[in-house]
């Protein structure tokens, strides 16, 4: 009778585990690779190399896209903002740039 018990036990506890290591499943958004925007092209070709990688695969654009996965349904839809930023900030990146010194190299730690 005692081992009748102790299956029983068993399978209650194997059970329990399963459920427990379905509840911890952990999906990681920041795998998925999302092309910036065209009005952000300004942008990206006054940027140093460094910089672009940083931008692109860094931890804190990681945070970001996690961020914007959990908060996607509750914000509202922000697309002519992005627009006008990525078109406004690539005015000034191209601006700046001209008035760069010639000397500096593009990959320097000064843009």
């Amino acid at each position: 009778m005692s081992a009748i018990g102790r299956v029983t036990a068993s399978a209650l506890a194997a059970t329990n585990e399963n459920t427990f290591g379905l509840a911890n499943f952990n999906i990681d958004f920041s795998l998925v690779k999302v092309e910036a925007p065209i009005e952000y092209g300004g942008l990206r070709s006054a940027l140093s190399r460094h910089r672009v990688e940083n931008a692109e695969q860094g931890p804190q654009h990681r945070t970001a896209r996690r961020l914007g996965a959990l908060f996607e349904q509750i914000l509202p839809p922000i697309k002519k903002l992005a627009e006008a930023y990525g078109r406004r900030s690539s005015q000034i990146a191209e601006t700046e740039k001209r008035k760069s010194p010639v000397n500096i190299p593009a990959d320097s730690q000064l843009i």
